[in-house]
């Protein structure tokens, strides 16, 4: 791996020109984001961000209905065999077990599943509380990457817990398994 592009789907929270502030929208996931890109930065992979222009009640950026979009096209462009694509969202912190940093979900087939596999288990050794759970749908960004032969791995953070403190650690992993 080269480069990661982190992607966030669901970052944008404007409806009809109005900003919503519900939890259809993720905006923290920018803080996770820029602090994982930092650490990788610093490590010498190259990296971008890929944010969600969308507000999710009109498209789903993660699904299939996603395809075509501008968000979508952006992440495509990206998409080699030297990339990693990080799916970012966050999740209200009720949808987490107590004291869950991340959840890493398992969305996807062959190498981006034991990819989300060995990304839990190299977050837990950096102290994290990571919770490895099958996705409940399919993500097709995950998706999209392994048809193009690019690894992709899925992580809800627990806005409820330090994110930053929990993407640094990911920017981590990732500068180790490079």
């Amino acid at each position: 791996m080269r480069r990661v592009v982190f992607t966030a789907p669901h970052f944008s929270c404007m409806w009809k020109g109005m900003p919503r502030e519900d939890m259809r929208c993720e905006p923290e996931t920018k803080k996770a984001i820029e602090a994982a890109q930092e650490v990788v930065r610093r490590c010498g992979l190259a990296t971008k961000a890929v944010y969600g222009d969308v507000f999710r009640e009109l498209v789903d950026l993660n699904r299939p209905e996603g395809r075509g979009t501008e968000f979508r096209d952006k992440v495509e462009r990206e998409l080699t065999w030297d990339t990693l694509v990080l799916d970012m969202h966050t999740s209200p912190p009720s949808a987490f077990d107590d004291g869950t940093d991340i959840m890493v979900l398992v969305s996807g087939r062959g190498r981006n599943r034991a990819l989300a596999e060995d990304l839990a288990e190299r977050l837990r050794a950096e102290g994290l509380n990571i919770e490895l759970k099958p996705a409940s749908r399919v993500n097709d960004i995950v998706e999209q990457s392994h048809d193009e032969s690019a690894g992709a791995a899925l992580l809800e953070f627990n806005p409820g817990k330090d994110i930053e403190a929990s993407a640094r650690a990911v920017g981590r992993v990732l500068c180790e398994g490079r």
